[in-house]
């Protein structure tokens, strides 16, 4: 996959998958994947995928984009939310396999 700029990833994110969303941001810029993961967290019906992103970025580049104080709490934010989905998923699984 060729690398992607700021425009087509949003494009592109806007009607992904979390999945698809955090796999097309591997394949960004450092700094446009930081980019993309701002704009996203403050669009409220994007903000779950820009988390998803945040949690792939390094706090230097979000700070970049932004102020260090923005890029800490989001980063933050983003690592709990990281943290609890595979627990999530964990108990979806166990409730369906009870079924």
């Amino acid at each position: 996959m060729k690398k992607l700029n700021f425009s087509s990833a949003v494009e592109r994110i806007a009607s992904a998958s979390i999945i698809d969303t955090i796999e097309m941001a591997h394949h960004l810029e450092d700094r446009v994947r930081a980019r993309v993961a701002l704009y996203c967290y403050v669009r409220s019906h994007l903000r779950d995928k820009g988390l998803a992103i945040a949690s792939i970025c390094s706090l230097k580049d979000l700070s970049s984009e932004s102020s260090f104080h923005v890029a800490e709490n989001v980063l933050a934010l983003a690592m709990r939310v990281a943290e609890r989905e595979p627990t999530q998923q964990q108990s979806r699984l166990i409730s369906l396999a009870t079924l």
